[in-house]
């Protein structure tokens, strides 16, 4: 990866299911967990998790705690996992890991919550009501980094779990903007507030999907010739490599080949 990018954490992918009915739900949370650990300690990926969104799981009562993934794992033998590991990878994640707000250097952001939309409504409504607020208002004050502050939204993404709309991954947020509270109180006379904001953030459903996809993009869209082309697809295979994936994989990502050059000669 040659620049660093963002990864904004979805709060579904850090609620522990509550109750917990099936193996497969289990399952998918402890996998999630484990495979977006992985970008923790990778120099190229800034992690961010929202200060609200900390509190929305302890509000809903989704709070990955030691004893309820104890007892969830034993109840299902899961048995390749122990609860102690999972406990410190979302501590981690929580608490170790710089906030959007401190990293933005926002304070507090006050929107329009009856012009709120989010588009597809349905990465909210599976969430529980703490959370869901919770992650309504972070997808606006990532709107707000990405559109009048310094980041580059073109390298910021949302980290999720895999879901039944696969071909729904990008999530589109647009609200009104009445106040920002930044560190250094100089945003709000530069961009002219109230006024609609809108921002759109791609959304992975897997720590692969995104290494197969999210590093390669620059590299593909400022290709002019066959030979950018396929420095875009080596870059893909590289990631993988670096990142562990199996032989099967590596395949895949030279197959595509073929078909980013076709696409390249149009």
């Amino acid at each position: 990866m040659t620049s660093v990018q963002t990864i904004v954490v979805d709060p579904y992918l850090l609620c522990l299911p509550n109750p917990c009915h099936s193996v497969e739900s289990l399952d998918s949370f402890v996998g999630s967990v484990l495979a977006w650990s992985d970008c923790l300690s990778h120099p190229n990926l800034d992690v961010r998790v929202s200060d609200v969104r900390k509190s929305g799981l302890f509000d809903d009562g989704q709070y990955p705690y030691q004893h309820r993934l104890r007892d969830l794992l034993s109840e299902f033998h899961v048995d390749y996992v122990d609860h102690e590991t999972i406990s410190r990878l979302v501590q981690t994640l929580l608490e170790r890991t710089p906030s959007l707000e401190a990293t933005c250097g926002l304070t507090n952001v006050l929107y329009d919550e009856e012009e709120l939309d989010i588009e597809p409504e349905w990465y909210l409504t599976r969430l529980s009501d703490s959370s869901r607020n919770a992650f309504a208002e972070t997808l606006v004050m990532l709107a707000v980094c990405c559109k009048w502050m310094s980041w580059d939204s073109s390298t910021s993404y949302i980290a999720s779990t895999t879901s039944q709309h696969p071909d729904e991954s990008t999530i589109l947020v647009c609200s009104c903007i009445h106040d920002v509270e930044t560190l250094d109180n100089t945003l709000q006379k530069s961009v002219g507030l109230p006024r609609e904001i809108r921002g759109e953030f791609e959304v992975f459903g897997s720590y692969q999907d995104f290494l197969s996809n999210a590093d390669s993009w620059t590299l593909w869209e400022n290709a002019r010739s066959e030979d950018g082309a396929l420095k875009a697809i080596q870059a893909v295979v590289i990631n993988l490599v670096e990142f562990g994936a199996d032989e099967e994989a590596q395949i895949k990502a030279f197959a595509l080949g073929p078909k980013f050059l076709e696409s390249a000669r149009r």
